[in-house]
């Protein structure tokens, strides 16, 4: 079984190939899926469900040109909720 940090290593693997669908089949149906930021940052705010993750990532690709994606590191640590 994968540890937690392989899954997330996992995850952003398949966003670094554009591989969004991959992504989507690894949460659960109850995904609670949220990003902090400005009112500014059409992507910020919470998400619940997978069709709305899947909305999240469709804003992010609209909004912003991502031109390069390279995770360098991965720390694991507690899980803390807004």
């Amino acid at each position: 079984m994968a540890t937690p940090t392989e899954v997330i290593q996992q995850a952003y693997a398949a966003f670094g190939r554009g591989d969004i669908a991959t992504i989507i089949g690894m949460l659960t149906d109850d995904v609670d899926w949220w990003l902090q930021g400005s009112a500014a940052v059409p992507y910020a705010g919470r998400y619940k469900g997978k069709q709305q993750v899947q909305a999240w990532f469709g804003t992010l690709a609209e909004s912003d040109e991502i031109q390069k994606f390279e995770p360098r590191e991965f720390l694991a640590g507690p899980i803390t909720s807004p």
